[in-house]
């Protein structure tokens, strides 16, 4: 993946910080956006191992990141890891709430 890539994911994702002021509540605006943004971050995943997703399930897509892997392209690991850590700490705060 080549920095323009990078640069246009990033502006795809659109992951910005909302101010200190804004209310918390599961169903504040700017809650839902970053849920909308996480969800869509998962959709571009095919797009950034260049790979289709099989209709059918088939495992296209992990062989595809397995490939990524094995080959050591550190700015696609990167950015796939970044999207695990957001989605992972995204499911620690809605599970971790109370």
């Amino acid at each position: 993946m080549d920095p323009n890539d990078l640069m246009k994911l990033k502006k795809q994702i659109e992951i910005r910080c909302f101010g200190d002021t804004t209310a918390f509540c599961f169903r504040s605006n700017e809650l839902v956006e970053v849920t909308k943004m996480c969800r869509e971050m998962k959709r571009m995943v095919p797009e950034i191992l260049e790979v289709e997703v099989d209709p059918k399930g088939g495992p296209g897509i992990v062989e595809a990141a397995m490939r990524v892997y094995a080959e050591k392209k550190e700015s696609m690991v990167e950015v796939l890891q970044v999207m695990q850590g957001i989605e992972a700490a995204m499911k620690r705060f809605f599970f971790g709430y109370k």
